[in-house]
C-alpha cells in the first residue's frame, strides 16, 4: 500500500506537510545565501543532500533576481 499525503486524500494539508514545506523553503533560502557567498556547489550538495539539478535551479533563481527588469 502506498502512503498518501493528507492533501492528496482530503484536499487540505496536514500540519506535518506545512512544516515540511516551510523547512524546505528555509533550506533553499539558506542555500541561496551560501551560493551568493561563493560556497562551492559540492559542499552544499553534500551538506544539504541536494542534487545538482536543485543547485542549478537555485542559481537560476539568483540570476533572475539579480537581473534588472
Amino acid at each position: 500500500m502506498d502512503f498518501k499525503k493528507c492533501s492528496e486524500v482530503y484536499g487540505y494539508k496536514s500540519i506535518a506537510e506545512v512544516e515540511e514545506e516551510e523547512n524546505e523553503a528555509n533550506l533553499q533560502s539558506i542555500t541561496i545565501g551560501l551560493l551568493e557567498d561563493g560556497v562551492p556547489d559540492d559542499v552544499i550538495m553534500r551538506r544539504f543532500n541536494f542534487t545538482h539539478e536543485t543547485i542549478i535551479k537555485l542559481k537560476a533563481q539568483i540570476a533572475k533576481a539579480s537581473c534588472p527588469v
